[in-house]
This record gives structure tokens, C-alpha cells and sequence, in this order.
């Protein structure tokens, strides 16, 4: 593990520290074969900052790992929108979005792998977690599209296609898959019927 020489921050600019501890925490955890591998005293070192300093940011470990599954969720949201610029109409926003998460998800399996594996801990509500706002605009979008029901719900079994289309392939790869391309179309119009 590479450690940092790092530059103290200037007064008032705490925010950079966390940012620099949520890289460093995302960076461990792409390597580490699971979360309960990662220590604060490890996140320390890779951002080049005393253990007692994570502290002034995040309460405990389960803060940290939230946030930096927040921070993944939001980089795919944010990838999953800028490829819905692109889109005329709803069915090809949401062929879009669909497609930014499966490209997302290739382009950066180690994130990828994080944002599925770690688990945060604390008491904030399902809805509420990193992933569920992106889950949600799915299935209105969705929605718009055909499909009926509740857009958490629909977003939801949008949402475990399209981790099936990323996932299943890497732990069957002797299965003899379609393209993803096919899976995903299927997929769409299966959902919004």
C-alpha cells in the first residue's frame, strides 16, 4: 500500500480531508477481499494523515464505508445521467440509462465490486440508502415508459437485471450468454411490458 506525502489543509478546508479519506477508504477497499479487511489506521496511511484525524470526519468505520458507497452511487448516477442527455424520448433515456450502468460497471469494476460487497451500518432507513433515489428515477422512468407499479418497485427489479446482466457473467462465464446488448433490450421490454 502506497503511502502519501500530503500537504496540511488550510483553515476551513476540512472537506478536502474527507474527500481525501473517502479515495483512500474507496482505493483499500477496490484491494481488500472484503470490508472487515479495512482499518481506519490503513485509511490513514493511504491518505498520509494521523489515525486520529479519520476521526474528525467519520464516527467509526460503518460512517465511512456509507459514505463512500454514497459517493460510488452518486459517480453511477451522475454517469447514468449524462448519458440520458443524449435521449429524445423517454424509451431512449431510458435505453441510456440502462446501458451507462452496465458500461459503469465494466469501466470500474473495483468501484463496482465496493458499492455490492461493503455494507454500511447505522439505523437510516432502506429508502434512504446510497443507490435508492437512482433505483427510484429508474422506475419512474420506467414508468413513463409502459411499465406499472410503484417506481421503488419497478426501479427495483430494473435495478436487479441490470446487476444480473453485469454480475452473471463473470461468476458463469462458461454459460453461453447472449451480448449484453440483447439482455439488456429484453430486459427493458420486459419491464415496461
Amino acid at each position: 500500500m502506497t503511502q502519501t506525502t500530503r500537504r496540511r489543509n488550510a483553515r476551513g478546508e476540512g472537506e478536502r480531508l474527507r474527500q481525501e479519506l473517502i479515495r483512500a477508504a474507496s482505493q483499500l477497499l477496490e484491494s481488500l477481499p472484503g470490508e472487515e479487511s479495512l482499518s481506519l489506521r490503513a485509511v490513514a496511511r493511504q491518505a498520509g494523515v494521523s489515525a486520529p484525524s479519520v476521526y474528525l470526519h467519520f464516527a467509526d468505520k460503518g460512517e465511512l464505508v456509507g459514505a463512500v458507497l454514497a459517493t460510488r452511487f452518486a459517480e453511477l448516477d451522475r454517469a447514468m445521467a449524462a448519458a440520458a442527455g443524449r435521449a429524445a424520448s423517454p424509451e431512449a433515456e431510458l435505453w441510456e440509462r440502462c446501458a451507462a450502468y452496465v458500461g459503469y460497471a465494466e469501466q470500474h469494476p473495483g468501484n463496482y465490486r465496493v458499492m455490492f460487497a461493503a455494507v454500511p451500518s447505522g439505523d437510516r432507513p432502506d429508502e434512504a440508502a446510497p443507490g435508492a433515489e437512482m433505483v427510484r428515477r429508474l422506475g419512474r422512468l420506467a414508468i413513463r415508459c409502459g411499465a406499472t407499479g410503484d417506481p421503488l418497485e419497478v426501479g427495483t427489479v430494473l435495478w436487479c437485471g441490470l446487476h444480473g446482466i453485469v454480475t452473471l457473467p463473470e461468476s458463469k462465464p462458461l454459460f453461453p450468454w447472449p451480448g449484453r446488448e440483447l439482455l439488456l433490450r429484453r430486459l427493458i421490454a420486459c419491464v415496461t411490458g
